[in-house]
């Protein structure tokens, strides 16, 4: 690509991420809307009484989701072959090959090796976050040291292009970035990179200008996919969104979140602001000319001092310090406003003592749940397909870097789902599980323990295994006593012969 080229498409990106700052000052706590709304006096200076309290809201809302809906993705084995094999006898139909995950299969060893070694789960963590934050994330996949390693980008950093399909496919992703230097003449410098990531390799290309006017190909960092080093002719960047058109999470609430901050900080910060404001004006009266030996006026001994004890309860400036601040009033309606966003957004709100408390019951507990689940199936389903767009690329390396043809063969379909686990009362479980058993099938009934039991399949066999156990140390006790019997039979009778 030319300059003019990579400048239109960081022009286009540039838009895409106007609200990317916004977005992380919410999420930090730096409501960007109330701290840009300072209030000055006459004269246009900032007063003294102007303070402002913006608070987490959006990181409580987002890290609720994240953690019930992202913080534990299941992979599992299905059985069912991706590659197929052709019915002769009949051409226009194709059968699956079954493969038996009676055990864990070579592949499924494969593909957890290769996320265990990216600390995948940490990775789609961090994703989901940027996901619900600024609408879409990105992980970066490279071949390097005989590995097959992942890296999470900032979205702000990359710009996407699709296919020209019914169903578009990421075809190209841009990444844009800079670094900082000193030249030859001591001078700190800015230097302009773009990374063009496709199906044939990655063009990277460096600048000077931001302009891009002077943008040349890096061909030490350019890499083209080919036989000779075998990489896998697919795109390694793998996008991920929660919602189709990219939107995040919250976006409809925060114009919510703006006031609920402006409760806090035009009402009390700004009334506690302004009686210590009323005090300090009395110091007027004070010297602030003379300096003692430590270099302080009476003011400033003043400011440090306990400011009560320097004013009687019959002094005219009594009503300053007896001021009452509409604490009630406040924060009645801040705690209004905050329900109201946790409402509104679907997300439960599970600190709310008097929402959540512990007279709720299951049942009521799980119709409040009905919207909030509905969002995480929904989020989670289109997640899960950049999930699956990552399965797809590890499993494109297979020939280069399993180098066991078991790894080819066993290669199957997986399974991903979201291990969505809430606080159940163990002891009423316990007490219906007892109650259906013999009526529901044993692993219906643990299913019931999601607390207790990561994998059910495993869980099962065990189960199974230490009834056959138990059956088989049964029959054992009974055959030893029949044993010893019969010795006992045997020498009654050599004694009765001894006898004769």
């Amino acid at each position: 690509m030319n300059g003019k080229q990579l400048l239109t498409y960081k022009t286009a990106l540039d838009v895409k991420n106007k609200d990317y700052l916004r977005n992380s000052a919410y999420y930090e706590g730096k409501n960007p809307v109330i701290l840009a709304d300072k209030s000055n006096d006459q004269y246009g200076n900032l007063k003294a009484s102007d303070r402002r309290i913006p608070l987490p809201l959006a990181k409580k809302l987002i890290n609720t989701m994240v953690g019930f809906n992202f913080a534990n993705i299941v992979y599992t084995e299905t059985g069912q072959a991706i590659n197929t094999e052709q019915d002769f006898s009949n051409l226009t139909k194709l059968m699956n090959t079954k493969i038996d995950i009676e055990e864990q299969t070579d592949y499924f060893k494969y593909l957890s090796a290769v996320n265990e070694q990216n600390d995948n789960d940490i990775l789609s963590l961090q994703t989901a976050i940027e996901c619900c934050n600024h609408g879409r994330a990105y992980k970066i996949y490279y071949f390097a040291d005989f590995r097959l390693k992942c890296d999470t980008i900032p979205s702000n950093q990359i710009y996407p292009i699709y296919t020209d399909t019914l169903n578009p496919a990421l075809d190209k992703a841009l990444r844009y970035y800079s670094d900082k230097y000193i030249d030859i003449d001591g001078k700190e410098k800015e230097r302009y990179h773009v990374d063009i990531y496709s199906k044939t390799g990655i063009e990277s290309y460096v600048a000077e200008n931001a302009d891009y006017s002077d943008v040349k190909l890096d061909a030490e960092k350019s890499v083209t996919y080919n036989q000779v080093n075998k990489i896998p002719q697919k795109c390694h960047v793998i996008e991920f969104s929660i919602y189709r058109d990219k939107a995040s999470l919250i976006s409809s609430s925060y114009g919510m979140i703006d006031e609920a901050d402006r409760v806090i900080s035009k009402n009390m910060a700004e009334e506690l602001a302004g009686f210590k404001a009323a005090i300090l004006k009395l110091s007027q009266v004070l010297d602030k000319s003379f300096r003692d030996e430590s270099g302080k006026t009476m003011y400033d001994r003043f400011q440090e001092s306990n400011i009560l004890e320097n004013f009687s309860k019959d002094s005219d400036y009594a009503e300053w310090l007896t001021k009452n601040v509409q604490d009630s009033f406040i924060f009645g309606v801040y705690d209004r406003l905050t329900k109201d966003i946790f409402k509104f957004e679907d997300i439960p709100d599970f600190s709310d003592g008097e929402s959540w408390g512990n007279s709720i019951s299951g049942v009521s507990a799980a119709y409040r749940l009905l919207g909030f689940l509905f969002k995480c199936e929904h989020t989670f389903r289109i997640f899960s397909e950049g999930l699956r767009a990552e399965i797809e690329l590890i499993n494109a390396y297979v020939p280069l870097l399993a180098g066991n043809e078991s790894v080819k063969k066993t290669m199957n379909v997986i399974d991903i789902s979201s291990n969505r686990i809430l606080p159940k009362n163990l002891l009423e479980n316990s007490q219906i599980a007892a109650t259906l058993k013999g009526i529901l099938s044993q692993k219906t009934l643990i299913q019931m323990f999601p607390e207790l039991v990561d994998n059910i399949d495993d869980e099962l066999k065990a189960v199974n295994g230490e009834a056959k156990e138990a059956v088989k140390n049964m029959m054992m006790a009974v055959e030893e006593p029949q044993e010893e019997d019969d010795g006992m039979q045997g020498n009654e009778e050599e004694a009765e012969k001894e006898v004769e």
